[in-house]
């Protein structure tokens, strides 16, 4: 298994993303731990290839996979069956954020989506 710490490019109030790549099934997953300041925070989504973003854990808030920063996603509030987690489809070649506002820890597994 590979961990490594990453800044991506236009990222704010990130703390922290610690990546940890391994390969599970023959399948390589990324499995990535966010830390977030107090306050609105977001980071790049960005993939070459379609992406499942597997949100397992959220602490203390919650996150969401926009297309604009500025527009937030009107279905979640009401639409969210579970407290905690959600599966995103990250399209390719798209420019997608993670965003959040108040969280402080994210955790996530982004297997690649095949069709």
């Amino acid at each position: 298994m590979e961990r490594q710490d990453v800044q991506p490019d236009g990222s704010h109030n990130v703390v922290t993303l610690r990546v940890a790549s391994h390969v599970w099934s023959g399948i390589p997953v990324h499995d990535i731990r966010m830390k977030a300041r107090q306050g609105r925070a977001w980071h790049p989504l960005n993939c070459e290839q379609p992406v499942l973003s597997v949100v397992v854990n959220e602490v203390r808030g919650q996150c969401e996979a926009r297309l604009d920063l500025g527009v937030g996603n009107a279905s979640r509030p009401s639409g969210r069956q579970r407290s905690a987690g959600h599966v995103s489809l990250i399209p390719a070649g798209v420019p997608v954020w993670g965003y959040s506002d108040g969280i402080d820890q994210v955790d996530e597994s982004r297997p690649p989506y095949r069709f």
